[in-house]
Formats: structure tokens, sequence, C-alpha cells
């Protein structure tokens, strides 16, 4: 506890967990003032593996985290579902709304990309709130590139690899996302 208070000072913590699918309570008291914090727990679900190794990779292309965050984001109040084609020659987003439509092309020899690998054609369409989900982690401050790999499946996983502090370790946050299939369009 001592990174709570110096060495003269008198800090305690209680921690009070009745077990699964109840509240973790945790007391920190520093002389006359106490925080407590509760945090409602329940139980995990099993993880759900999509198998995306599973089937051949179409496509890889590592691509500034700036730039697929605002391609993203060009698509918010116009859309909720979003396409993604690749091909050897370029990355194409589009979306259709109620009064406007956007497409925006990334010739595959851009300074958008670091590294650009297509050896198959896909072309998908996914649901906006899930793309925002996978972007969320990529900033300028924690992150410079993302990948996006397609399978066979139209699949898309983006890769972010997020530094945790100037100096600590850098975690790679990885998301799958599905692509909607004619019956959910």
């Amino acid at each position: 506890l001592g990174m709570y208070g110096g060495a003269s000072s008198m800090t305690a913590a209680h921690m009070h967990y009745p077990g699964l699918d109840n509240t973790l309570v945790v007391a920190l008291a520093e002389g006359d003032k106490v925080t407590e914090c509760s945090l409602k727990t329940c139980r995990a679900e099993d993880l759900l593996d999509m198998r995306f190794g599973a089937y051949p990779l179409s496509s890889k292309v590592v691509i500034r985290s700036e730039i697929l965050k605002e391609v993203i984001g060009d698509f918010e109040g116009l859309t909720d579902k979003v396409r993604f084609a690749i091909t050897p020659n370029e990355v194409i987003w589009s979306g259709t709304g109620v009064s406007a439509e956007c497409r925006m092309t990334i010739p595959s020899r851009a300074d958008a990309f670091f590294y650009y690998e297509c050896s198959r054609e896909t072309d998908s369409q996914f649901l906006l709130n899930h793309l925002n989900l996978a972007t969320k982690t990529a900033s300028r401050e924690t992150t410079e590139k993302g990948t996006l790999r397609t399978n066979s499946e139209g699949m898309l996983s983006i890769q972010h690899s997020v530094r945790t502090s100037d100096q600590g370790p850098t975690c790679a946050v990885d998301f799958v996302c599905l692509p909607l299939v004619d019956d959910d369009i």
C-alpha cells in the first residue's frame, strides 16, 4: 500500500467479494478519508472462436490508423452498413443513406498504406457500429498502424498495435467482423 501513501501514512485496504455474480467492494482508507468502490461482476461468456485463420487469407494491408479512423468516421450519420472491397489495385469503402451516397477509394500505392497485399478480391458489407468499435482503440497517441485482413469467407480482421505508455509494451487489439449475409441486408 506504499503507493497510496508515504511510510508515515496510515493506509489500509479492505476487499470483500462473496463470489460469482456478486459485487466486489474495495475500500481504501488513509487517515480520515475513505474511498470505496463497488464493481458488479457477472459470469464471463465463453469466447466465440470465429476461426478466422481456418480460411485462406485473401488480403492483408497495413494502413495508417488515423486514416482508417477518418474513413470509418465519414460514414457516421449516413448509413448503418458499409461495403468494404479490396482488389490488387485499391481499397473501396462505400455506403448509401437515405439522401446521400459515400464512396472512398484508396489506391494500393497511396501513402496511406505501409504494406499492401491482395491475392484475391473480396467485397463484403459490415455494420458500421462494428467497424466503429473496431477502430475505437486507434488514436494518434496510442497507435500508428492498423492491419486489415480479409479471408475467403469475407470476414474482416482489424488489428491495432497499441502502445500502453511511452516506455511500456505494445499490445495487440484484434477485432473480427463477420460480413452481413443477404438475409441481414
